[in-house]
Protein backbone atom coordinates (compact mmCIF):
# COMPACT_ATOMS: atom_id res chain seq x y z
CA UNK A 1 0.00 0.00 0.00
CA UNK A 2 2.71 2.16 0.58
CA UNK A 3 4.43 1.49 -2.26
CA UNK A 4 1.74 2.56 -4.38
CA UNK A 5 1.76 6.30 -2.51
CA UNK A 6 5.34 6.67 -2.73
CA UNK A 7 5.69 9.02 -5.49
CA UNK A 8 2.91 10.98 -3.73
CA UNK A 9 4.93 10.94 -0.29
CA UNK A 10 7.90 11.88 -1.28
CA UNK A 11 6.50 15.11 -3.30
CA UNK A 12 4.61 15.65 0.19
CA UNK A 13 8.10 15.77 1.79
CA UNK A 14 10.10 18.35 -0.96
CA UNK A 15 6.86 20.34 -0.59
CA UNK A 16 6.50 20.36 3.11
CA UNK A 17 10.57 20.96 3.64
CA UNK A 18 10.44 23.77 1.23
CA UNK A 19 7.20 25.31 3.35
CA UNK A 20 8.63 25.09 6.70
CA UNK A 21 11.19 27.77 6.40
CA UNK A 22 8.41 30.24 4.78
CA UNK A 23 5.93 29.38 7.75
CA UNK A 24 8.58 29.40 10.26
CA UNK A 25 9.28 33.25 8.75
CA UNK A 26 6.12 34.03 8.82
CA UNK A 27 5.52 32.81 12.71
CA UNK A 28 8.66 34.39 14.40
CA UNK A 29 10.94 36.40 11.61
CA UNK A 30 8.67 38.80 9.69
CA UNK A 31 10.30 42.30 10.10
CA UNK A 32 6.95 43.96 11.19
CA UNK A 33 5.62 42.73 14.76
CA UNK A 34 1.91 43.81 13.14
CA UNK A 35 2.00 41.07 10.87
CA UNK A 36 3.31 38.25 13.48
CA UNK A 37 0.67 36.04 13.37
CA UNK A 38 -0.63 34.57 17.03
CA UNK A 39 -1.12 30.58 17.53
CA UNK A 40 -4.44 29.95 16.22
CA UNK A 41 -3.58 32.25 13.08
CA UNK A 42 -0.94 30.02 12.63
CA UNK A 43 -2.75 26.48 12.95
CA UNK A 44 -4.76 27.82 9.62
CA UNK A 45 -2.13 29.08 8.34
CA UNK A 46 -0.11 25.63 8.32
CA UNK A 47 -3.75 23.51 7.76
CA UNK A 48 -3.61 25.62 4.51
CA UNK A 49 -0.29 24.68 3.83
CA UNK A 50 -0.39 21.39 4.22
CA UNK A 51 -3.57 21.29 1.97
CA UNK A 52 -1.52 23.20 -1.21
CA UNK A 53 1.29 20.66 -0.65
CA UNK A 54 -1.20 17.99 -0.47
CA UNK A 55 -2.98 18.56 -3.71
CA UNK A 56 0.32 19.79 -5.17
CA UNK A 57 2.17 16.29 -4.06
CA UNK A 58 -1.03 14.17 -5.03
CA UNK A 59 -1.43 16.14 -8.78
CA UNK A 60 2.81 15.40 -9.45
CA UNK A 61 2.82 11.91 -7.42
CA UNK A 62 0.27 10.72 -9.94
CA UNK A 63 2.23 11.71 -13.00
CA UNK A 64 5.24 9.28 -11.55
CA UNK A 65 3.85 6.27 -11.23
CA UNK A 66 4.49 3.35 -13.17
CA UNK A 67 1.27 2.60 -15.20
CA UNK A 68 2.31 5.90 -17.05
CA UNK A 69 5.47 5.14 -18.60
CA UNK A 70 4.16 6.12 -21.91
CA UNK A 71 3.82 2.87 -23.43
CA UNK A 72 0.13 3.69 -23.40
CA UNK A 73 0.66 6.40 -26.15
CA UNK A 74 1.75 3.94 -28.78
CA UNK A 75 -1.04 1.77 -28.69
CA UNK A 76 -4.08 2.04 -31.06
CA UNK A 77 -7.24 3.94 -29.52
CA UNK A 78 -9.89 1.57 -29.11
CA UNK A 79 -12.36 3.90 -28.71
CA UNK A 80 -13.84 7.88 -28.38
CA UNK A 81 -15.93 10.44 -30.28
CA UNK A 82 -17.61 9.29 -33.51
CA UNK A 83 -16.17 12.39 -35.61
CA UNK A 84 -12.82 11.35 -34.69
CA UNK A 85 -12.98 7.68 -35.04
CA UNK A 86 -11.99 8.24 -38.39
CA UNK A 87 -14.90 5.97 -40.75
CA UNK A 88 -17.65 8.48 -40.73
CA UNK A 89 -17.57 8.87 -44.65
CA UNK A 90 -19.63 5.36 -43.59
CA UNK A 91 -22.86 7.02 -42.65
CA UNK A 92 -22.72 9.40 -45.80
CA UNK A 93 -22.38 5.96 -48.74
CA UNK A 94 -25.88 4.63 -47.31
CA UNK A 95 -27.26 7.92 -49.14
CA UNK A 96 -29.75 8.22 -46.19
CA UNK A 97 -28.97 11.49 -46.12
CA UNK A 98 -29.32 13.74 -49.24
CA UNK A 99 -29.17 17.77 -49.42
CA UNK A 100 -32.17 19.48 -50.36
CA UNK A 101 -32.44 20.32 -54.34
CA UNK A 102 -32.80 24.28 -53.29
CA UNK A 103 -29.34 23.92 -51.96
CA UNK A 104 -27.71 22.69 -54.00
CA UNK A 105 -28.80 25.02 -56.82
CA UNK A 106 -31.30 26.64 -58.30
CA UNK A 107 -33.44 26.00 -61.71
CA UNK A 108 -30.29 27.07 -64.11
CA UNK A 109 -28.03 24.92 -61.69
CA UNK A 110 -25.94 27.69 -60.76
CA UNK A 111 -25.70 28.16 -57.23
CA UNK A 112 -27.93 29.81 -54.73
CA UNK A 113 -26.65 33.47 -54.27
CA UNK A 114 -25.25 34.50 -50.71
CA UNK A 115 -27.02 35.80 -48.02
CA UNK A 116 -26.51 39.23 -46.51
CA UNK A 117 -27.29 40.59 -43.30
CA UNK A 118 -30.16 42.39 -44.87
CA UNK A 119 -32.58 39.61 -46.30
CA UNK A 120 -34.96 38.09 -44.49
CA UNK A 121 -35.98 34.56 -45.01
Amino acid sequence: MLKYYLPQIIFFAVFAAAAIPIIYYIWKKNPDPRFRPHAGEMSLIIVFAAFICGGMAFGLGSLFKPENDGTGMKKKPNEGAGWSAGDYGAEDSGGSKKKSKSKEGDSDGDAPRSRSLNDRN
